[in-house]
């Protein structure tokens, strides 16, 4: 069996391997040599670079004007502001170092998105995105998988748990 895993997936994996060096509860993803091996979809690698980008660059201050109607009044006019999130070099340094660290643990095979993936994933897209408020990103690692009988996706995302279900897809969750 090969195993697939996306994002939030990958990061449950890594904060397990941070807690219980043991890694008793991925027992499951351990091959014959007993090392941690599994798929990764190239657009997972890209999302975790964007999470360690978005603690770098930081967020400025954002003020908001309302316009709710409100009734026998008008409109609201009240101003509210979302604080800055300060640039945290230190903690998306910090971040990175502890995924280095953690992958190199694993066996880990990236996936490259080709013509297909990306096919599939648009089909998928077309089919759920109406109904599940299904993403594109989540579409791109249904799309990755190849072999519906002999990969099993590994995911903790209730909404492309519920479309690999109805696809077909083996799926399983991480506990």
């Amino acid at each position: 069996m090969e195993y697939l895993v996306d994002t939030n997936a990958l990061f449950h994996i890594i904060k397990i391997c941070i807690d219980d060096p043991n890694n008793a509860k991925l027992d499951f993803l351990k091959d014959a040599a007993g090392c941690i091996s599994f798929f990764v979809p190239e657009i997972v690698v890209m999302e975790i670079m964007s999470v360690i980008g978005k603690h770098i660059r930081g967020k400025s201050e954002q003020k908001n004007v309302c316009n709710r109607a409100i009734h026998g009044s008008g409109i609201c006019q009240k101003t509210w502001t979302v604080p800055a999130n300060k640039m945290n070099k230190k903690k998306a340094n910090a971040f990175k170092k502890s995924c280095e660290i953690q992958f190199e643990k694993f066996k880990m095979t990236i996936i490259s998105i080709k013509p297909e993936t990306i096919q599939r994933a648009t089909e998928l897209l077309e089919k759920h995105a109406p109904i599940r408020n299904f993403r594109s990103l989540d579409a791109v690692v249904a799309g990755s998988v190849e072999d519906k009988l002999t990969t099993t996706v590994i995911t903790n995302d209730k909404i492309l748990f519920k479309v690999l279900e109805l696809e077909g897809i083996q799926h399983q969750q991480l506990v």
